[in-house]
């Protein structure tokens, strides 16, 4: 007779399985990592990830599912002010930077999203969430005279995307705390200007 799933322990060695996986893609790239070797990270038997996952591509797109869940529970957790939330999401999406794993992980995402198209998807829904979240708090923020009203609220959540991606290329995790520092002065600068 099977053993009941235990929730928490399926929950605890599927974040075991995605920071072995983070870590190791981001040294050795997605090709040289083995599932072997992200189960030892683990503290797994490589047969044990096969009841999380269902190959090497669905572990590494688990990295970019987390951001996905965690930038939902970022948004429902935001005030009434639109302007502060949008300057915390901002800050949100750019605290992983600092982590020294982020900059290889952005070269194999890079490098995969072109072969895994469940992948590319997976990224593609990402970023249209955060632009639509971003632009529904600057119509929010429009409508209550605390932005420029000639600015098209889905073009700066578009561009504020885009310069929060420019942080990540930029692969200096070392500098993550002083480029979100300026990525929201530039943003509430640029959100502020009158024509």
């Amino acid at each position: 007779m099977a053993r009941p799933a235990d929730p928490e322990r399926r929950r605890m060695r599927v974040a075991a399985i995605v920071a072995s996986a983070s870590e190791l893609f981001a040294q050795h790239g997605y090709e040289a990592t083995t599932l072997a070797s992200i189960a030892r990270g683990a503290g797994l038997g490589e047969g044990t990830i096969y009841h999380y996952f269902a190959d090497k591509a669905a572990v590494f797109r688990a990295i970019f599912e987390r951001d996905q869940s965690e930038w939902r529970m970022a948004v429902s957790k935001q005030g009434d002010d639109p302007l502060d939330a949008t300057q915390a999401l901002l800050g949100h999406l750019l605290r992983p930077a600092a982590d020294p794993t982020s900059a290889g992980l952005v070269v194999e995402l890079l490098r995969r999203v072109r072969e895994d198209e469940n992948l590319a998807a997976l990224v593609l829904s990402h970023d249209a969430a955060v632009e639509a979240d971003l632009a529904a708090l600057l119509h929010r923020a429009q409508s209550a005279g605390m932005i420029d009203p000639a600015m098209a609220p889905e073009e700066a959540a578009h561009w504020l995307r885009l310069l929060v991606d420019a942080v990540y290329l930029d692969g200096q995790p070392d500098q993550t705390e002083r480029s979100t520092e300026v990525v929201q002065l530039i943003a509430l600068r640029f959100l502020l200007a009158t024509p």
